[in-house]
Formats: C-alpha cells, sequence, structure tokens
C-alpha cells in the first residue's frame, strides 16, 4: 500500500480500530511514495494519492528502468485529475508502467470523515494564509475538496455563500460551481434538493472566545485529550493501538482484585453511547449516565436473579456476565469523563468565566436582561484582578 501523506490518514480514518481489516491494514507493506522504497517487484501495490506533481512523479520514477518497483498495480487517486490531461500524458510516456496498469480511479475522497455528519478537510493553516489576502491556489484547493465531498455524496447541490469585502467565500462558491457544472458523476438526487452554505469565521465570532458546554466540545477543552498524528503510526507500527488512534482518554478503575488499573477508550463511532450523547450539554449527559447505570444494574441484576431461582446457576446466566460487565464499563468511561470535566469546572472556576462569557457575547444575562458596557467592563476587570483566575 503506497500512500501521500493525507491519503493514507482519510484511509485510516474510515478504519475501525476494532474492524479485522484495521489489523491487516497495519500489518501490511505502508509505504510513503515521495520516499525511497524497497523494490518488491513480486509484489503487487495500490497506490492511494493526491494528484499532485510530486505523488505523480514518484509513482513514474519507481517504473523508470528495468528494474520495476513492483508488479502490477492500481492507482487510485483521492480527487479529480487537474484540468489539461498532463498526469495522463506523464503516464503515457512511461512505457515500463503501462502493461502493469490493473486500475486507474478518480475515487474522490479528499475530506475527513470526523463523525457521521461532521467532516473538515484537515486545513489548519487556512483561517490565518486566508486572513492575509485571498490565495488562488488554496482556494481552488478548498472548491477540490469540496467537490469530492459532493461527488461522494452523489450531490449537486445549491450552493450559496457569505458576500463580504473579503470575497473568499464567493471564490470557492464560484469555483466549486464550475467543477460541479462540468462533473459526471451518478446523482442520489434531484439537482439543487440540496443546499450547501460557505462563510467564513466572521459569521460567528463569538464562539471562538466562549466556552462550549456540550459534551464533546467541553471534554476535549477542559482535559486536553489529544488527537494524534498518522505520523506517529508511520515512525512505529508495532505501538499500542490505543496510541495511533486520536480521540483517546485515559481513565482509572478498581478492579475485581480491588486494585486500581488504568484503562483506555477511544471516543468515536464505536462507542454508541458517546454517538448518542456527544452533542447534549453536559449535565444532561451526566443526569443521564447515572440513572441509565441505576437502572441497567437494576434491571440485570433482577434478570440474574430470576434465572437462578427458576434454572440454578446455569451456564447461560454465567456466560451472560461478561455482557453485562462490558456494558458497565462503557457506562463507566463516560461517568468518568462527566466526573473530570466537572471537577475542572469547579477546579479552574470555569463557571463564572462561562457567565461572563455568555454576558459578553449576548449583551444580556442569563434572565434576558440588558447588561450594560460599564457592567461588562467592570466584571472583566474584576476577574481580570482575580490572582486564580486563568
Amino acid at each position: 500500500f503506497v500512500f501521500s501523506f493525507s491519503s493514507v490518514f482519510l484511509v485510516f480514518l474510515c478504519v475501525p480500530s476494532d474492524a479485522p481489516f484495521a489489523h491487516r491494514f497495519l500489518s501490511a507493506v505502508i509505504e510513503p511514495v515521495c520516499q525511497h522504497r524497497q523494490p518488491l517487484p513480486d509484489l503487487d501495490a495500490l497506490y492511494f494519492v493526491s494528484p499532485e506533481t510530486a505523488s505523480v512523479d514518484a509513482i513514474l520514477r519507481d517504473f523508470s528502468s528495468d528494474k520495476n518497483q513492483y508488479n502490477r498495480i492500481q492507482v487510485y487517486f483521492t480527487s479529480p485529475l487537474p484540468p489539461g490531461g498532463q498526469v495522463l500524458r506523464k503516464f503515457a510516456g512511461c512505457p515500463n508502467i503501462l502493461p502493469r496498469i490493473r486500475a486507474f480511479v478518480e475515487f474522490n475522497l479528499d475530506f475527513i470523515a470526523q463523525e457521521q455528519r461532521v467532516f473538515h478537510l484537515d486545513r489548519p493553516s487556512d483561517f490565518v494564509d486566508l486572513f492575509r489576502g485571498q490565495d488562488a491556489e488554496k482556494l481552488d484547493r478548498i472548491a477540490t475538496q469540496l467537490f469530492t465531498l459532493c461527488a461522494s455524496l452523489g450531490e449537486t447541490p445549491a450552493i450559496r455563500f457569505q458576500k463580504n469585502l473579503r470575497g473568499c467565500a464567493k471564490a470557492v462558491a464560484t469555483c466549486l460551481y464550475d467543477k460541479l457544472r462540468h462533473a459526471e458523476f451518478k446523482q442520489t438526487s434531484e439537482p439543487g434538493e440540496s443546499t450547501l452554505l460557505i462563510v467564513d469565521r466572521s459569521v460567528d465570532l463569538a464562539t471562538l472566545f466562549i466556552h462550549e458546554y456540550t459534551y464533546q466540545a467541553l471534554v476535549y477543552d477542559v482535559l486536553n485529550i489529544a488527537t494524534s498524528s498518522f505520523t506517529k503510526l508511520l515512525a512505529n507500527k508495532e505501538e499500542d493501538e490505543d496510541a495511533i488512534r486520536e480521540n483517546t482518554f485515559q481513565y482509572e478503575i478498581v478492579n475485581n482484585l480491588g486494585k486500581h488499573e488504568k484503562k483506555r477508550a477511544e471516543l468515536g463511532e464505536q462507542d454508541e453511547l458517546w454517538v448518542r450523547f456527544r452533542h447534549q450539554h453536559i449535565q444532561s449527559v451526566n443526569q443521564e449516565v447515572q440513572e441509565e447505570i441505576k437502572r441497567f444494574v437494576k434491571e440485570n441484576a433482577t434478570a440474574q436473579i430470576q434465572k437462578q431461582e427458576g434454572q440454578g446457576p446455569t451456564l447461560q446466566a454465567i456466560r451472560s456476565l461478561p455482557q453485562y460487565q462490558e456494558m458497565l464499563a462503557k457506562y463507566w468511561v463516560h461517568a468518568s469523563l462527566t466526573e473530570q470535566s466537572f471537577a475542572q469546572l469547579q477546579e479552574r472556576n470555569l463557571m463564572n468565566v462561562g457567565i461572563l462569557e455568555q454576558d459578553l457575547a449576548c449583551g444580556v444575562d442569563k434572565d434576558g436582561k440588558e447588561v450594560s458596557a460599564s457592567k461588562l467592563l467592570t466584571m472583566l476587570s474584576n476577574h481580570l484582578s482575580d490572582a486564580n483566575a486563568e
């Protein structure tokens, strides 16, 4: 499996860590396309790369002499090839590679599916770069990545954009519209049935300066849950599997022997409780977790007693216990997350900070009464003069 850096990260995020394919994927020969690699002429290879010049040239170098890097190959590009046919002409001009190609596909997967209904383009520096002024190349790249999202969904949406002096949203919208107008991919709905909104950060500046109290946002904020880089995986594929997946939380339990034991949990799509709770307010999550734990223990304890009264301690009853323990362990993860989050809110006095932030952002207090500028200034001054304030 030969990759450009961004492409392998896309694949890895699509594979659940407990899926059978995940182990095979990590155990395979995984190599960066732009680095020197040991020739494996008896093995077939799958290239999954971005269609950038560096990646294309690296593939062609693998077959630039009679000593070919691999046997047969499949080439998948994360996004459409640049217009003008230059990439195709490069491949056509390499006689050693042509008879070995078994697939040559524009795969259209150049975005990060963070969760079921959330995606991002993995472009953290664009906010700063585009703030300095328009960059046609970066804006075109953003439009291309959005195009791969539309193609993957089979959607040709109506495009709406924020109109302002900077004009970045308009430029992306115009470029994306042009790409969609000339595209050919299978449609899952009629054009225009969905709507794509393109805005810049200025549309909602207040959220940059206030704490968010929904579950996912808060635990990432106050517990500093790290997101790992795929670079770490490539450096050591034998590393602990928890370390190579982003969004992991470490907590402590007391095991059956009464000893403290450290555990790690992955916060992702495979955790049904995380999926259900992550966008709820932290207080609601805490109450629901506690109530569900009590109900779960009560209901399953009753079931076990009934089995024992009717049949004695049967093998079926004994075998069901690990299932209950597994479910309770999942609840314990979220009980620990909420408990530690509340502890941080208390320790760092973030509840009072949050009240000040909300008043500043909204201009009204929790009762809906307008807060004057002088009162806000006094509240801010008092907070900043507090030696214990963050």
